[in-house]
């Protein structure tokens, strides 16, 4: 259920009915970013899985995947997608603010392109929040970043100009 994502617990609601989406966007970053240990970096498509001690059906939990990436000018931001396999209970899929999409326990796989907002010559950022509210299964298969036909992976380089 979409309506879920109301709940997210940066308070910055999911960016659901935000007037303010850059600031709002930028504070769940911040959220993310700041209980993040160490960054994973991917190698290959992603495989998540986890159980909770939630009751279930009474709280939810929230798991985050946050890349940042460098898109250069002249660069066709229409070759950069998100594709995923199943989820568990559901994931909404935001890129600089914007709301791309979400799938649902029940939606076997999708796939979303990441062009209409991509910021050329900036720092842009995925992010997809998975919201759970049960004790078991808890998971993403199958998430993978490309531009192109080509995977996004390896450790993060600095873009020109810093």
């Amino acid at each position: 259920d979409p309506d879920t994502y109301w709940y997210e617990p940066s308070g910055h609601h999911g960016l659901i009915g935000s007037t303010e989406p850059d600031e709002d966007f930028a504070g769940m970053r911040d959220y993310v970013l700041a209980r993040v240990p160490e960054p994973t970096h991917a190698l290959g498509n992603l495989h998540y899985y986890r159980d909770t001690d939630v009751d279930t059906m009474t709280h939810a939990t929230f798991t985050y995947v946050l890349c940042d990436f460098w898109v250069d000018e002249g660069d066709d931001p229409n070759l950069y997608r998100l594709q995923t396999g199943p989820v568990d209970d559901g994931i909404q899929v935001i890129v600089n603010g914007e709301i791309l999409g979400y799938l649902r326990l029940d939606g076997g796989g999708d796939s979303w392109n990441l062009g209409p907002t991509i910021r050329l010559g900036a720092r842009n950022t995925l992010l997809v929040t998975l919201v759970d509210n049960a004790l078991n299964n808890k998971f993403i298969q199958d998430m993978a970043f490309y531009r192109g036909e080509i995977m996004v992976t390896g450790a993060p380089s600095v873009p020109p100009g810093g």
